[in-house]
């Protein structure tokens, strides 16, 4: 059971991880297979054919992640030239080194470790090779989005760019 298949909620996870003990019964659901082993989910959504309180929906191809959307996931790995993120069980993404922050960032490992929780903006989906490119940068993120938690009559102080 991989980390996106642990909860519909993916903030949720690791708590569900760490409560968990060997020798301990869990319900799951067989969600795939391969020649060697099964592919099998404790999501909610999986279990009940529920689709309530889904946070993080379960991608099965990149053609269901639209340009623009946030998405979450998990840290796969990380190298020279940036990192990918397990955004379910079967589909990856890949976040440029220039992605990652809005600074440069020294020790990109310690910085990103497998398994950490990242939320991102979704640059550029390629349908037919299953490619899906992401952003971590908060200037790559929707401006509606960053403002969306305002209220209105909210009062707010700002610097005029340009007239």
């Amino acid at each position: 059971i991989g980390l996106t298949d642990v909860s519909d909620d993916f903030g949720c996870a690791k708590s569900v991880i760490e409560k968990l003990r060997p020798g301990d019964y869990v319900e799951a659901a067989k969600v795939g297979h391969n020649d060697d082993h099964l592919e099998l989910s404790l999501r909610k959504s999986h279990l009940e054919d529920s689709v309530a309180d889904i946070k993080d929906p379960d991608v099965r191809q990149a053609a269901e992640v639209k340009v623009g959307s946030t998405v979450r996931g998990f840290v796969r790995s990380i190298s020279n030239k940036g990192c990918f993120v397990n955004l379910s069980r079967s589909v990856v993404a890949r976040v440029l080194l220039r992605d990652l922050a809005d600074v440069f960032i020294k020790d990109t490992e310690k910085r990103f470790p497998p398994g950490k929780l990242v939320s991102a903006t979704v640059k550029a989906v390629h349908s037919e090779t299953g490619r899906i490119e992401l952003s971590l940068r908060s200037s790559d993120r929707d401006e509606n989005e960053q403002l969306g938690h305002l209220r209105e009559g909210t009062r707010i102080v700002g610097v005029v760019k340009s007239v």
